[in-house]
């Protein structure tokens, strides 16, 4: 609480008020003087003042006087039971800085500690004062250097050396502080209360707001983005804490405080987690100090992986960190048919020798357990380190990327029978066939279509028993994965959550959230598993030993079975392990529990370990004490204020008593504690220190496949249907509407359909033989006018069946070659 000795304010007299400095050189001193007469407006350059006017902004409201040079100040118009006064006594410094704050609220203007003076470690006196206090820095220029008057960036000043200031002083023995000094005078204007957010005190970021800003940034939310969620959440700006500058600035800072210690912190988080956790696997490699390689898997990877570790597939992806760093995750399928990843990785680069030693780490650290199947994309390395490490694996190439190329494989008309292509798609894409069969219907195919002599189709049936599913009807779980899309979809997964500019501890972070997502989910369907009752109208006991034995998504296709097996006796020719008509055979049988030869372990409820879903395995989780602490206290408040919705009176006195409870705990910690500083918040949010010695450094210069071009390439296929949708226009030498040429290439154009009607011509009745590649889509050469065509263009025979109009000449892409 707060006396006062001294009931007048000896500083009100405006005519003989002055105007302080202490000193030129911009350092804040302390002024023990006691002189209470120039209290209002300081001691020093007297300059007589004059009532210039009345400034009223909302409640504010202020005097302003002028000086005799022009200089204008205001002085603030308050209660004077919430104004200052000399020889005023405060129990605590709390009492003080509670006091000053609310006068500088009512006045117009926020407040920051300033200087102090000490007697060894006490405090004996303290200023607070207007945050506009500071001296702006003034460039010298000399006259004299042409260099000086350059052109320099604008700047602008949000200090003002403003005088106003509360001046304490600590009563010796006691913990009180007494009035020694108070200039009420500022030398600029002051604020309305609509807009005190924009001060300096309130645009600084609270450790709650900097938390805010770090968990939205892992999950691909930017500080932009961040401002306005912030403001909505807490009903408008003008109770948000900072700008959306401070809320880029603290992304930055951040940044900053990683700098070119991220693959050291990386590393040193996870071998903090080889020793903290249980069963965690980690492994680096680092090449003259830089950090080339590592592969990492926690517990919980390796108990889905043992479950369901039968089908492997990895893809690696891009752009997920500011290195370039290549990520490949390991992703299988769990008991209730959801993508579940087994470990990731992060390469320099896509040789045979990366992924040799990426896969090779997999296997140590999953006890040198081989999958049955591993499906991957047609990457050249790839197929080669899962040649070498994967020895007992069969290696499955994603038929997804092999079908999708075929039109781009096929030219002229035929591209556009809907016929072929779906002949095409229902023949590789038959499961109940055997390879003989498939062969037979192959060639059948590619004979009436005469594409028998086609390279790359050929090539595609080279590596039939690679990609085509009839070639693996004999393996178990063959139908679980016949294309990477449950790859591409893991990967979409972590690039949801990160993006191409985080540091690899950002990404790191982002990585942890989007797991625990994953396994959230499979979290959320255990649970349902173990407490949804399923319908089951027909209440046959073999329906109600498979509820019980199987989690709920594989209850319900196995259920459609049951029921089939109940109406039919015909033999289903489908890959399922339980198939109808093995339950029209129980049925008749009189079986009323699937046999346990029957009963996939991977499908089971209870496949994995009650201490997948323990908290101590959820990272992005905050679970230490004060985070937990911290959590509790919010949601007690929020229960307190959703019981008194709509109950004003309640609300307002549950408000007073919180407020006294923060006016105790600021009374007991009356500074701010060096853990609020950026820095630290920093520290603590990234859980790395700020000094740490760095022997491992960032890669440097990783360029990706197809890193040169800042486009996408594009293939004929893809070609090809640009090309159909240009508008056409009329060539002012054939006077046709066309799409793919003009007047100035009309010849050569012309020149070129005429051989490729004559070569089609000559391959229809069988007088000449199909060139190598005659089935490829034609090329010529536009780009500099040149009008000759060379021996290397290949003709395609789309030109000759296909009208003037609607004719398009292709640009072969040598990729595809």
């Amino acid at each position: 609480m707060a006396s006062s000795s001294s009931s007048t304010n000896n500083g009100a007299t405006i005519v003989d008020a002055l105007i302080s400095s202490n000193g030129d050189d911009g350092h804040e001193r302390i002024d023990e003087s006691t002189d209470a007469n120039n209290s209002s407006y300081g001691s020093h350059n007297v300059r007589p003042l004059r009532l210039y006017d009345v400034d009223q902004l909302g409640d504010i409201t202020s005097h302003v006087y002028i000086t005799t040079d022009g200089t204008k100040f205001w002085k603030p118009l308050v209660s004077p039971e919430y104004t200052p006064t000399f020889g005023m006594v405060f129990d605590t410094w709390s009492d003080a800085e509670n006091m000053y704050k609310s006068y500088a609220e009512r006045s117009g203007f926020s407040v920051r500690l300033g200087a102090l003076k000490r007697n060894g470690n006490v405090i004996t006196h303290r200023y607070m004062q207007c945050t506009r206090s500071s001296k702006p820095k003034q460039t010298q220029l000399e006259s004299m250097d042409p260099s000086a008057f350059k052109v320099s960036r604008s700047s602008s000043y949000k200090v003002t050396d403003c005088r106003a200031r509360l001046k304490l002083k600590a009563i010796s023995g006691t913990t009180k502080f007494f009035v020694y000094g108070f200039i009420e005078a500022h030398n600029h204007g002051l604020v309305d209360k609509d807009n005190l957010d924009f001060t300096r005190k309130r645009m600084k970021l609270s450790y709650d707001d900097q938390r805010f800003i770090h968990k939205l940034s892992l999950n691909k939310i930017g500080p932009n983005v961040a401002h306005k969620i912030r403001a909505s959440l807490k009903g408008g700006h003008h109770n948000v804490q900072g700008t959306l500058v401070e809320f880029k600035n603290f992304t930055r800072d951040l940044r900053s405080f990683i700098g070119k210690k991220d693959a050291q912190m990386v590393v040193d988080t996870l071998k903090a987690r080889m020793i903290n956790l249980p069963n965690f696997f980690f492994e680096c490699v680092v090449v003259d100090g830089e950090l080339r390689s590592l592969f990492w898997a926690d517990d919980v990877s390796k108990c889905n992986y043992e479950a369901f570790g039968d089908v492997l597939g990895f893809d690696a992806t891009y752009h997920t960190n500011q290195y370039n760093m290549i990520f490949v995750p390991f992703t299988g399928v769990d008991h209730h048919k959801k993508c579940v990843t087994f470990g990731a990785g992060l390469l320099y680069d896509e040789t045979i020798g990366s992924y040799t030693w990426l896969l090779t780490t997999f296997l140590k650290a999953h006890n040198n357990k081989q999958p049955m199947l591993v499906l991957t994309d047609q990457d050249a390395a790839m197929k080669q380190a899962v040649s070498g490490v994967f020895n007992k694996s069969i290696h499955r190439l994603c038929m997804w990327h092999i079908v999708r190329k075929i039109p781009a494989k096929i030219a002229g008309d035929v591209l556009e029978n809907i016929d072929l292509r779906a002949a095409i798609h229902k023949l590789v894409w038959n499961l109940f066939i055997t390879p003989e069969e498939f062969e037979e219907r192959w060639n059948l195919l590619m004979e009436g279509l005469h594409l028998k002599e086609n390279n790359r189709l050929n090539e595609m049936y080279e590596i039939r028993d690679q990609w085509v599913p009839c070639y693996f009807r004999d393996v178990h779980m063959c139908c679980l994965m016949k294309t990477t899309s449950r790859c591409e979809s893991s990967n979409s997964l972590f690039k949801t959550n990160s993006s191409g500019t985080n540091t690899l501890v950002q990404f790191l972070m982002c990585f942890d959230t989007a797991i625990d997502g994953q396994r959230y989910t499979q979290r959320r369907l255990e649970f349902e598993s173990n407490t949804i009752a399923p319908s089951m109208p027909k209440n046959v006991p073999i329906e109600r030993h498979a509820s019980e034995l199987y989690t709920h998504t594989l209850f319900l296709e196995v259920q459609k079975e049951i029921y089939r097996g109940m109406h039919s006796a015909i033999l289903l020719q489908k890959p399922q392990n339980l198939m109808g008509h093995a339950f029209c055979v129980y049925r008749y049988n009189q079986v009323d529990e699937i046999p346990v030869q029957y009963q996939p372990g991977r499908w089971k409820r209870d496949i994995l370990p009650r201490r997948v879903f323990s908290m101590s395995n959820r990272y992005s989780a905050d679970t230490d004490t004060e985070s937990v602490i911290r959590n509790e206290i919010f949601d007690l408040v929020i229960e307190c204020t959703d019981r008194l919705r709509h109950n004003i009176g309640k609300l307002s006195e549950l408000s007073g008593e919180i407020k006294e409870i923060r006016n105790r705990v600021f009374r007991e910690f009356p500074t701010e504690p060096t853990c609020n500083k950026t820095s630290a918040v920093i520290s603590d949010l990234l859980k790395q220190p700020e000094d740490m010695e760095v022997s491992i450094n960032p890669p440097q210069g990783i360029r990706n496949k197809g890193c040169g071009t800042n486009h996408r390439l594009i293939g004929p296929g893809e070609k090809a249907v640009v090309n159909s949708a240009k508008t056409t226009r009329l060539c002012g030498k054939c006077k046709k509407y066309i799409n793919d040429h003009d007047s100035r290439n009309c010849e050569k154009v012309r020149a070129a359909k005429e051989a490729a009607a004559a070569a089609a011509k000559a391959v229809k009745v069988g007088n000449v033989a199909v060139p190598e590649d005659s089935c490829h889509v034609g090329v010529v050469d536009l780009s500099n006018g040149d009008t000759s065509v060379g021996p290397s263009s290949r003709i395609c025979t789309r030109a000759t069946r296909r009208s003037t109009r609607r004719s398009t000449v292709h640009s072969s892409d040598p990729l595809e070659e």
